[in-house]
């Protein structure tokens, strides 16, 4: 399992010394964690909510600030990058779609080509957020 907290729009991961107490602490079922981590300028103290599972935050004590943390697989923050590149992906099929068809017949084969393209992985990705979604209802059940 891979520890992570949440950083302007990713999810980023802790120093292994860091990920070793979380996961220690949460194995012995605490339910909090009072963790120093150097955040490159100084020492910083936060309390680490870890139960339940789904709410688990990192508190920065000195400033108040709360910020999301996980416990995932590896496999579920490859998926996680997977859905963003399928979100840009979509992106770019609207803007496809949005887009004046060509009317000769090299740009018509390029653009066609592309729509192709995008349409296939925007498929794959469907598949792929659905087998997710199927695994995280299996993980709560």
């Amino acid at each position: 399992f891979q520890w992570r907290y949440f950083h302007h729009e990713n999810w980023l991961p802790y120093d292994k010394v860091v990920a070793a107490e979380l996961e220690k602490a949460y194995q012995a079922k605490r339910e909090y964690l009072l963790c120093k981590i150097n955040t490159g300028e100084e020492d910083t103290v936060y309390e680490m909510t870890l139960q339940p599972p789904g709410e688990m935050r990192q508190k920065n004590i000195k400033s108040g600030y709360e910020r999301r943390i996980v416990r995932q697989t590896e496999a579920y923050f490859t998926d996680m990058s997977n859905l963003k590149s399928a979100n840009r992906r979509r992106s770019e099929m609207i803007k496809l779609e949005t887009m004046a068809i060509p009317t000769q017949e090299q740009d018509l084969s390029a653009y066609l080509q592309t729509k192709v393209s995008i349409e296939e992985a925007a498929a794959q990705d469907l598949i792929q957020m659905a087998q997710i979604e199927q695994q995280e209802a299996q993980e709560i059940s």
